[in-house]
Formats: C-alpha cells, sequence, structure tokens
C-alpha cells in the first residue's frame, strides 16, 4: 500500500479526522516547515496530525542527528505508517518517536518548533480552543508554531445552516483570535486543493502595533 492511497482511504472513512483530500502538497510542507531555517543548534520539535509523513520529510530536511521529532498521530493507522516509515534510525537523522494519541497527553514540550496539521475547521469550538491553547503552551519563549488552515471557510460558514453554520463561525472566531493575539506571520500557499494559509504563532502575545505597520512574512529570515 502505497501513502497516497492510504490517505485517500482514511478519508473516506473518517472524513472529519482527516479533514482534506490529499496529504499536504510540497509547497504546503515547504511553508510549514519554514521556521525551522532559523534552527540554532539542537532543536527539539513536534509535529501534531502528520498523517501519511508529507510535512515530515519537509520537517528532517532541516533536521539532523542532535536534533529530536516528535509525531503524534490520533489516527492508528496513519501512526503505523509513520512507524514503519520513520521508526528505523538512519544515519543523519534526528532520534524520532512517533506517539500514537492526543498530544494534550503525550506530548507535554516544551518543544523548539511546533508543527499542526490538524484540520481545526471540522472540529467542536471547545475542541479548537484547547487544541489551540495546547499547541501554544507546548512553545517555547523564542519558539514558533506553524498552523495549517484551509481558505474559504468563511464561505462555508455562509452556505452552511442551523447548528453547523453556528458551530463554524464559533470555531472561525476561536481561531482569528488566536492568531491575533499570537500571530507574528502568515503565508498563503495557492498550490494547494484547497488553498491554504500557514499561520505562524508565538508563545507570547504579540504587542499591538499600528495598523499601517507591515507584518513581516517571516520574520526569521533576515
Amino acid at each position: 500500500m502505497n501513502s497516497l492511497f492510504l490517505f485517500w482511504r482514511e478519508a473516506i472513512a473518517n472524513p472529519l479526522m482527516t479533514g482534506a483530500v490529499g496529504p499536504s502538497s510540497p509547497s504546503v510542507a515547504k511553508s510549514m516547515a519554514a521556521p525551522l531555517t532559523r534552527k540554532k543548534g539542537p532543536a527539539k520539535v513536534l509535529e501534531v496530525g502528520p498523517g501519511t509523513g508529507a510535512v515530515t520529510e519537509a520537517i528532517l530536511e532541516h533536521l539532523g542527528p542532535e536534533d529530536s521529532l516528535d509525531l503524534c498521530e490520533l489516527n492508528p493507522k496513519f501512526a503505523s505508517w509513520l512507524r514503519m516509515k520513520f521508526g528505523t534510525p538512519r544515519s543523519g537523522w534526528p532520534t524520532i518517536r512517533v506517539l500514537e494519541g492526543d498530544f494534550l497527553q503525550l506530548a507535554p514540550g516544551p518543544y523548539d518548533f511546533v508543527i499542526s496539521s490538524v484540520p481545526c475547521s471540522n472540529l467542536q469550538p471547545d475542541q479548537v480552543r484547547s487544541l489551540l491553547g495546547g499547541l501554544v503552551e507546548r512553545v517555547t519563549a523564542d519558539g514558533t508554531l506553524s498552523c495549517l488552515h484551509y481558505r474559504g471557510q468563511g464561505l462555508r460558514s455562509r452556505l452552511a445552516v442551523g447548528p453547523e453554520r453556528h458551530r463554524l463561525r464559533q470555531v472561525l472566531t476561536i481561531i482569528s483570535g488566536f492568531n491575533r493575539r499570537h500571530g507574528v506571520a502568515k503565508d498563503t500557499v495557492w498550490l494547494s486543493i484547497p488553498p491554504a494559509e500557514i499561520h505562524y504563532l508565538r508563545r507570547e502575545p504579540r504587542p499591538a502595533a499600528p495598523a499601517a505597520r507591515p507584518r513581516q512574512l517571516f520574520p526569521w529570515r533576515r
């Protein structure tokens, strides 16, 4: 079985948990891993919701034997795939652990870099608040959190009716609040189905800035 077939099978069987029509594109994966370009010295990295490992491969391009990488996956089929793909130590790789279950219980941190592909728009508001709060809390003071969201959720909320509209609007409000308080940058990736937005956040709330001051796309790049 290849990774694409596995992903599609799980997307059909568990659409809300999987949250996408296919693995992250190379462009999305590169953007998710972009903060690792500023890594200095050994780093601890956590990836939440790695699926079949599309983003994991981009992360590994920036890591070496002195680093550690925890892959935390809820889906047992994906976790088994990750253990098969990344569980055997290889020369030049970091120390990799595949954690099957909830990162809130299994990965206390802190981590220098946290990367999440969890489909927030499919969750209940309380779950989103707990998820994003837990992700932010696990980043070191000078670390970075990368969160993947898909564009078009505003339109989706307008087209939804009844309880689903109410749920989705609450979720989007929570996501926007976290981005306002902790966000430092974002990147839009059009080479993705659907187009993706990667938001970069820090643990400490960012200071208020004048409205006219532009936000840097990648503040870690000089």
